[in-house]
Parts: C-alpha cells; structure tokens; sequence
C-alpha cells in the first residue's frame, strides 16, 4: 500500500480503511460504529480522557459505539487496519459485543480478511467475511475481558465454602500459596474443591490462582515501580520464565510489554 495515502473501501455494515501515514492525529469525536483498530506499523495511542489504550503491532483496540476518543499514532512508522462495523451489522451476527474499551490481542486470520476485502472492494464474499471477523472479534474480547475479571468473583460463590479459600489465595499470592492449603483453609479435600470451584465459577483452583497472580502482576506493572522480574516476585513466581508464560498465556502479551505499552483503562 502506498505511503501517505488513505485506501478505504465499504461493504454493506463495514466501513473498511488502511492509512499508511505516521504522526497521524484526530482530536475528540465519537463515531455510531463499531471501531476496532489494528496497527501494522508503529504504535498507536487511543485517548478516552481518563484513560488510554496503546499498542503496537500484535495487538488492537475495540471501541463500542458511541465512545468519545483521540486518536494518536506514532512520528516515525505508522500504518494501521482501522474497521468500522455499524451495529446493526454487529447484532446480526448474534455476537455480543464488549461493554467497554478493550485493548486486546491481533488475530492473523482477521488482518488476512481485512486486506483480502481491500483488495477485493466487489468480491461477493464480503457478508460470510464480515461474520467471521465479527465472531472471531467477540471471542478474542470475551477472551480478553473475562480472563481477568477476578476483582468480583468471590460475589459469584453462593457457598461459603469457596467464598473462604479465594480469599485465602487472594492473602497469600506474595508466596508460593498451593491449592491444597486454601482447600485445608476452607475445610475441603482439594478435589471437593476443584468441584466446588467448577460449579460456582466454572473455573478450576489453578486456573483460578493464575488469573488472580496475574491480575495482581498487572495492577503492580501499570503503578510504574515493579520491574516485571519484581512483579514475578510479589505474585508468588520464583520462576521468571514461567511467570512470562502464564502472562502471555492468560492476556495474550508480553510483561515487558504491557509495562511498555500500558494496560486496558491505564491512566495516560
């Protein structure tokens, strides 16, 4: 695609562009559509005022409709994927979209469909693509946005029971805290609560622990005064390897760059 140019094409519910122009600024504006924006070069900041959401390639930012924002990009490289889907399009698909701001992993197959429509601008193809993208999108956000919404879980537990042993593991994730303790805490065998922890939340205890260390390691690297070796440390890894696996596993990015680039609703 050439350099300094805008390339955009539309399909019936999808507005499609491809800017191959860095230092690019947008002030303040909302726009009705669903807006998901995908960096191939350069990163890319999307200021909501309170927060921020940046990123660089391998990563995109989703915004619901609707959504007041600034849009910044990198002075020295910038080319990006920028889609917008109208909504009525979105609730056809049957997906559910995210409530909020999502900063989220890039998916290969969904740049490969974006250029191919680029590409194609009178394919007749375009209406079963936009429902793969749309439904790969909403998986990827539910992916992104659950995996980590562990501040609340213990008001999903009806029993006590399991109420007892996450807050055990909350207490104790600055140590190597195993499953069996909080289970001997709640006065379970540690496959009662394994069950016990499927059942209220449909999660078992080690992926409970690490969502709830990498939560916490994520709160620690956003403040600025943890190093992610630091960070590994104070959730209860004396592994650094393993650590960054279990992170990239559970949010799909790097420690060194969610350090780098911030978090999901980081102040600016």
């Amino acid at each position: 695609m050439r350099r300094g140019q805008d390339i955009a094409v539309e399909f019936p519910g999808l507005y499609l562009v491809h800017q191959n122009l860095p230092a690019r600024r947008v002030r303040r504006h909302r726009r009705q559509e669903h807006l998901i924006f995908i960096p191939l070069q350069g990163e890319i900041c999307v200021n909501l005022g309170q927060s921020s959401l940046r990123c660089g390639p391998g990563r995109m930012v989703y915004l619901p409709p609707a959504t007041e924002h600034a849009f910044d990009s990198t002075g020295v490289q910038g080319e990006r994927l920028i889609a917008l889907i109208h909504d009525s399009r979105w609730v056809r698909t049957g997906a559910t979209p995210a409530p909020a701001a999502t900063l989220f992993p890039a998916s290969q197959l969904c740049k490969e469909l974006l250029f191919y429509l680029l590409l194609h601008p009178h394919t007749g193809a375009a209406d079963p693509i936009l429902d793969v993208l749309i439904q790969t999108w909403c998986e990827s956000l539910d992916a992104a946005q659950g995996s980590l919404q562990v501040e609340h879980l213990e008001g999903k537990c009806r029993d006590p029971r399991a109420r007892s042993a996450l807050a055990y593991l909350r207490r104790n994730l600055e140590r190597k805290v195993r499953i069996g303790e909080a289970a001997a805490h709640a006065g379970l065998s540690a496959r009662t609560l394994h069950r016990l922890f499927l059942r209220e939340v449909g999660l078992p205890p080690r992926r409970i622990l690490s969502l709830l260390r990498v939560s916490k390691a994520r709160d620690l690297l956003a403040s600025g005064n943890c190093t992610v070796t630091e960070a590994a440390w104070e959730v209860g890894y004396d592994s650094l390897s393993q650590f960054i696996a279990v992170f990239r596993q559970v949010t799909g990015q790097l420690p060194s760059e969610f350090a780098r680039f911030g978090s999901r609703g980081a102040p600016t």
